[in-house]
């Protein structure tokens, strides 16, 4: 079978939250998103660190003053670390309760509704119905199989398990097709598969800082303001570098902006 779609699951909330906040930032729904990191810090105005944290933990959303700060585990897969971004930044949206989640929250079968309602958040923010139809328009020699729902993780930057999710609800697959790729995905298959069809997965500043242990990587804004700090004689030298290695409270910079 072609991946002609067979139609589409009706959007929910979270996901219709997602494309608006594209349109507000000026994205689109027909693309994927080059530089998610960017984009939250560029474009959402959120500051994100990027830093080693337990492996347990995905990634972190808190406010301070009403600002929101938004911290990912940069020990994590670039690909995850990239589903774990668009998370928080749902539960931003979305207008969430600060939290510190864990990976079974972000990548596993969460229970409390807002994880849920995050994951659908971040799967649509990705990888918009629109762009996936249009993906699919373009690829229908190739059978709705798990080597099209690879090629699509590897072309907006997502897992597998999200791409299987998302080709579904954008109606490319059927359910009993999702079903059995489910299936598969849970017996690793897809495992390797990304490098037999000599595909690669995004390159963006997610995947460079993991690539080259650049860690912690903290906001623009942070260490801007640190450095303006250190100049006016506000922080010392072991303050300043501290603060570059991300050994500080957030508390401690932004009081000086």
């Amino acid at each position: 079978m072609s991946a002609r779609p067979v139609g589409a699951i009706a959007r929910r909330p979270e996901e219709i939250a997602a494309e608006r906040t594209r349109a507000e930032l000026g994205l689109g729904v027909e693309a994927p998103i080059a530089d998610i990191l960017a984009t939250v810090e560029d474009l959402a105005a959120i500051p994100v660190t990027v830093a080693e944290l337990p492996n347990q933990i995905a990634g972190i959303y808190v406010r301070r003053r009403d600002q929101p700060f938004i911290f990912v585990n940069g020990t994590h897969i670039p690909v995850r670390q990239r589903f774990t971004l668009a998370h928080e930044l749902g539960h931003h949206v979305l207008g969430h309760r600060q939290r510190v989640d864990v990976t079974q929250d972000v990548f596993g079968a969460p229970k409390d509704p807002d994880e849920v309602a995050a994951n659908y958040f971040a799967g649509a923010f990705l990888a918009p119905r629109t762009a996936v139809r249009n993906w699919a328009d373009r690829h229908l020699e190739h059978p709705r199989d798990l080597e099209l729902v690879v090629r699509a993780g590897a072309f907006f930057g997502v897992s597998a398990p999200t791409a299987r999710i998302r080709l579904e609800r954008a109606g490319v697959l059927r359910k009993s097709e999702s079903s059995r790729i489910a299936e598969q995905i849970g017996n690793q298959d897809h495992y390797g598969l990304l490098g037999y069809l000599g595909l690669s997965q995004t390159h963006d500043e997610l995947a460079r800082l993991h690539a080259g242990g650049e860690l912690p990587r903290l906001p623009a804004r942070m260490t801007t303001a640190a450095r303006r700090a250190h100049e006016a004689g506000l922080i010392d030298d072991d303050e300043f570098a501290e603060v570059l290695q991300g050994r500080t409270e957030l508390s401690a910079v932004t009081d000086h902006e």
